[in-house]
């Protein structure tokens, strides 16, 4: 993203100017982001494919416009675009100290789910990812995806899989021992994804 909010246009451009811009930009948009979006203060947001569409419900406009952040990751949602669960990597345009508009990059959250399924630890280890209310976001158990909750949906034997997911979405960084999947001690170490809500 950074490659938006630096730019020129961004730092002095008009918001038309930086709205064609960003059209003329489409082949510059790496291939894991499906469109790149650029919005005003008022909501409307411009697709680089040439589209509109009201954001100003949406939690990643209201943590660049309303509260302030330079750079925010939201939870999966469904898009109003193209209908597929997608995740918003936005970052504020700054202008004299002040978030005057925002690009954010929508990424399909299979596409996050590939990276973090390519992170190894040891021989035996992986990485996985829990929204803000511990839906899992990526793990290699595919069917656990958007469909499990480790805050809730642990099963009996397990509630210290449920204490340490709390630990989690309360942006905690840390580790401990729990009882794995297949009743064994596992050492799970945890820490927020910056930028996250």
């Amino acid at each position: 993203m950074n490659f938006y909010v630096n730019s020129d246009m961004a730092l002095e451009g008009t918001f038309d100017e930086m709205r064609q811009w960003l059209i003329s930009q489409e082949d510059q948009r790496i291939s894991e982001f499906d469109y790149i979006m650029l919005a005003g203060p008022d909501g409307t947001a411009y697709t680089d494919t040439g589209k509109s569409i009201d954001i100003a419900d949406r939690p990643y406009f209201k943590a660049i416009m309303q509260d302030g952040k330079t750079s925010f990751i939201d939870d999966p949602v469904v898009s109003r675009t193209t209908g597929q669960s997608v995740i918003h990597v936005t970052r504020a345009i700054v202008r004299n100290g002040k978030n005057i508009g925002l690009f954010s990059g929508v990424m399909q959250s299979k596409h996050l789910g590939e990276i973090i399924s390519n992170i190894k630890i040891g021989n035996t280890g992986y990485a996985f990812v829990l929204a803000d209310d511990g839906t899992v976001i990526s793990h290699p158990n595919k069917d656990w995806i958007n469909k499990r909750n480790f805050l809730t949906g642990y099963s009996v034997g397990h509630e210290d899989m449920g204490e340490l997911a709390q630990r989690m979405v309360d942006g905690e960084t840390g580790h401990a021992w729990l009882k794995g999947i297949y009743d064994d001690l596992e050492f799970v170490s945890f820490t927020p994804v910056e930028g996250t809500s």
